[in-house]
């Protein structure tokens, strides 16, 4: 399950949580102030990610390492706001992966 949205109250706890199973499907729960979940609604009609077929025959060891190893190329010395979106952006591209 990917969760795909979260609201917390103005305390910072979580409201609710929206759940994907990737397929159209989920789960939405509300839960109250301890944690506990007081409500939950199956949900249809999500949308369903894009298997990007660049990289679908890797291994999430694999896509891992290649995106680490493009991070840390980037990501040396002193790190800046600017330097860890330029870090960010080099591990998505070490993916071959275009719009």
């Amino acid at each position: 399950m990917t969760i795909i949205e979260e609201t917390f109250s103005l305390e910072g706890v979580l409201v609710n949580r929206t759940f994907s199973n990737d397929d159209g499907t989920g789960l939405w729960e509300a839960y109250d102030e301890t944690g506990a979940v007081v409500d939950s609604e199956i949900l249809s009609g999500l949308p369903i990610p894009e298997v990007i077929p660049e990289i679908a025959s890797l291994t999430n060891a694999e896509i891992s390492l290649r995106m680490r190893e493009a991070f840390d190329s980037v990501a040396t010395g002193s790190l800046t706001v600017s330097k860890l979106k330029l870090a960010m952006q080099a591990a998505i591209d070490a993916l071959g992966v275009t719009e």
